[in-house]
């Protein structure tokens, strides 16, 4: 799977229980790297207030390389 999108950004334990949902089965996350996104970039999309609440939330966006496996039907 992939995703190219930070819009479409999830909650990575939606996303995971997603790929379970689908049947996906002994998921691990193999890679995890953080996307930092230039303050400039921040500032055109959010208020100063969410942008404020942003940095000072401690949460971060992160590309995951994410494995699973489905049997056949």
């Amino acid at each position: 799977m992939f995703a190219g999108c930070v819009s479409g950004a999830i909650n990575q334990k939606d996303y995971m229980s997603i790929a379970e949902q689908a049947g996906f089965k002994n998921l691990t996350i193999q890679k995890s790297k953080e996307i930092i996104l230039p303050d400039e970039i921040l500032k055109e999309i959010l208020n100063n207030e969410e942008y404020d609440q942003y940095l000072n939330s401690g949460v971060g966006i992160y590309r995951i390389t994410l494995y699973g496996e489905k049997g056949m039907s």
